[in-house]
């Protein structure tokens, strides 16, 4: 596996629904890859905790870190803010290893604009089945839904700006982490990686 010396960041993204969480909490029982935590104004959904998931926050106090430079990069993703503390990914890279960064269309736009040596993964379904999920997971509006599916087919628009395209279809789980799993072992062992330590220090110390 990757040393501490060869840090690698792996970006992923896709629609609300798609199943991201579900992949990286899988991923992340890996010890040599750990997830940069995003920080958000976004009520905790059912099973979802503070520190684990997503760095819970208020409207005020995210406002409040933005104004002190904080946030890497931040934006607002439907109705909440959402944005990644520049030490908590400080925090990650200094660990070694893998870091998956999960974000948005936005923020994938942002890391690919950052390094071309970023590796950004777009997991995506088919809308049929992405419609269904949300649908079953009951806690959009029928108008939260659609601007959900409407975004999903940005992002299928926009697929040249990722390395990967993964399909995550139902009942396929341990399939697409298996996939994944395989990129991450791939990206590691290429030679060039021990040279990207250097810029990645300059982007986040």
């Amino acid at each position: 596996m990757i040393n501490k010396k060869t840090p690698l960041l792996v970006v992923i993204h896709g629609p609300s629904g798609v199943g991201k969480d579900s992949v990286i909490n899988q991923l992340i029982k890996e010890p040599n890859i750990r997830r940069a935590i995003t920080t958000t104004t976004r009520l905790p959904r059912k099973n979802e905790k503070n520190g684990s998931d997503y760095y819970f926050v208020t409207q005020s106090e995210f406002e409040k870190q933005i104004q002190n430079g904080n946030f890497i990069e931040h934006a607002q993703v439907y109705e909440d803010l959402k944005g990644l503390e520049t030490q908590e990914l400080q925090r990650c890279i200094a660990a070694g290893g893998t870091t998956i960064i999960r974000t948005d269309l936005q923020g994938a736009k942002f890391w690919r604009t950052l390094s071309g040596k970023i590796i950004i993964i777009l997991l995506t379904l088919e809308e049929s089945l992405l419609r269904e999920r949300l649908r079953a997971r009951g806690s959009e509006t029928t108008l939260q839904l659609e601007k959900r599916l409407a975004k999903a087919q940005e992002e299928q628009a926009l697929s040249d700006l990722n390395n990967y395209v993964i399909l995550n279809p139902e009942g396929q789980l341990t399939s697409t982490i298996t996939t994944i799993k395989n990129i991450i072992r791939t990206e590691e062992q290429k030679t060039t990686r021990e040279k990207h330590q250097e810029e990645f220090e300059d982007f986040f110390t």
